[in-house]
């Protein structure tokens, strides 16, 4: 156990605390000049943005998972995971809190029918952008180009070159309106209980023993389909083409998972009870949660009712205490 305590996930931990504290602090000091023009006379929309032009360089990959077979015993090598597994988890709940917290805000601003300022809404889009709405913020910010060119507030705006989808979205006029954008993203931006994504993990790593935990920072079992971008299952099909992601660190499979419960179609249902919840002011209940993961694997409630058990008979909804009470 004591080698848990030296594992290079400590220092990572500490230094994603660092990071957090002044992203907070930075938001929090623009937010105090919200009603400042001075800040914003020389800069445009796309110059707030700029961000997504820059090539970020591929991360070096780093084996993180320890070897749980080391544990004989079943209670200890549980232990061990759920002890392995828990900062993971919620470091990631602590970030998805904290731009919740950025969103209610805005939330609440566009519900008295309020405009937001140019800052807000370049973090918005900011935020939008992580969570599944690139191309809807594409089509948001050509769009108010050219309500600015037709106006003649900015006539030298070069228009940027937009994707495919987010063409179709403009030439459709089904643009989102800052209103419908922050309705969504209220849905999306939330925590995810911890005993649920113990259980998760534990389910689809089989307690971090898998080939695809050990070689490839593969928790949850994620697929993915471009050649060469994981490890190909020994009992793969021949006419299957998938393969099981590889990650450079845990941290990214975490993150990966989070996106993949908060985005993706598949799991509407999950964000629907968890949206309910909130509304009713209710804790966020993982027993009821699981219920929405049906699509996560092939063996619909079967795959639920045993995600219930592990989370029932491993006690994991003790460690809810942190984050499933966040405001609405």
């Amino acid at each position: 156990m004591l080698d848990l305590f030296k594992h290079s996930r400590l220092p990572m931990l500490a230094r994603i605390g660092a990071v957090s504290a002044l992203a907070a602090f930075t938001f929090t000091a623009f937010a105090q000049y919200r009603q400042s023009e001075t800040f914003l006379e020389d800069l445009t929309m796309q110059d707030l943005l700029l961000e997504d032009q820059m090539v970020q360089e591929e991360p070096e990959f780093i084996v993180e998972v320890p070897d749980f077979t080391i544990y004989e015993q079943v209670d200890e090598r549980k232990a061990a995971f759920f002890a392995f597994m828990t900062d993971f988890v919620e470091t990631e709940n602590a970030r998805l809190a904290g731009l919740r917290k950025e969103l209610l805000p805005m939330w609440g601003v566009l519900n008295h029918d309020q405009e937001l300022t140019d800052i807000e809404v370049a973090r918005l889009y900011e935020i939008a952008k992580g969570f599944g709405f690139r191309n809807e913020v594409e089509a948001m910010i050509a769009a108010r180009n050219i309500e600015d060119s037709v106006a003649g507030e900015d006539e030298s705006a070069d228009q940027a070159a937009l994707s495919e989808d987010a063409e179709r979205i403009l030439a459709a006029g089904e643009v989102l309106s800052h209103y419908e954008l922050v309705k969504e993203l209220v849905r999306r931006v939330d925590v995810i209980p911890t005993s649920l994504v113990l259980a998760q993990a534990a389910n689809e790593s089989g307690w971090g023993t898998s080939r695809f935990a050990r070689e490839g920072n593969n928790i949850f079992g994620q697929w993915c389909f471009d050649e060469g971008c994981g490890l190909v299952p020994n009992r793969r099909g021949e006419d299957a083409s998938h393969e099981v992601r590889a990650f450079a660190s845990v941290d990214a499979a975490v993150r990966a998972y989070f996106r993949n419960l908060n985005t993706h179609p598949s799991y509407e249902d999950l964000r629907t009870l968890r949206a309910s919840m909130r509304m009713q002011g209710l804790k966020l209940n993982s027993m009821v949660l699981a219920r929405g993961l049906t699509r996560y694997s092939e063996r619909g409630m079967d795959y639920v009712e045993e995600l219930q058990d592990m989370i029932r008979i491993n006690e994991l909804r003790e460690r809810d205490r942190v984050f499933i009470n966040n405001a609405t």
